[in-house]
């Protein structure tokens, strides 16, 4: 669950009916609904978009918030876990414990940026506090 950058909505992950589905904060009823192509893991959010995880697929999904719809599916690697914004929610970050590596996708260009291998599982992002660093 994550509150939406403008404080009005949380978004809740659910594994069972494969969607990511927003809560309205001040009348508590569920708003948009975006039905995921498979079982998803974890998220982050942006300010208009969405970050998810598919272990079983490997791949992630953006998906856009106001119009309630994935926009792409990313082939990202074995097992992806960890999902997180970067840059301002111009970089996606994936974390794939299958082949430890770390996947950036530039959203803004709709591709891959690098997969880069790292010594451990990919499991736990940890950001500069200037956020002009990855880890």
């Amino acid at each position: 669950m994550r509150l939406s950058e403008d404080g009005e909505s949380l978004w809740v992950l659910s594994r069972d009916a494969r969607a990511l589905i927003q809560v309205m904060v001040d009348q508590f009823q569920t708003g948009a609904r975006i039905k995921l192509p498979g079982a998803p893991e974890d998220f982050d959010l942006s300010a208009v978009l969405a970050v998810v995880s598919l272990p079983a697929e490997g791949s992630m999904v953006i998906a856009e918030l106001r119009r309630g719809q994935v926009e792409q599916v990313v082939a990202t690697g074995p097992d992806p876990g960890t999902v997180r914004f970067h840059a301002e929610g111009r970089k996606a970050l994936c974390g794939n414990r299958g082949n430890r590596t770390l996947t950036i996708y530039d959203v803004r260009r709709g591709r891959i940026v690098a997969h880069l291998p790292v010594a451990v599982t990919p499991e736990n992002f940890c950001y500069k506090a200037s956020n002009d660093g990855v880890m």
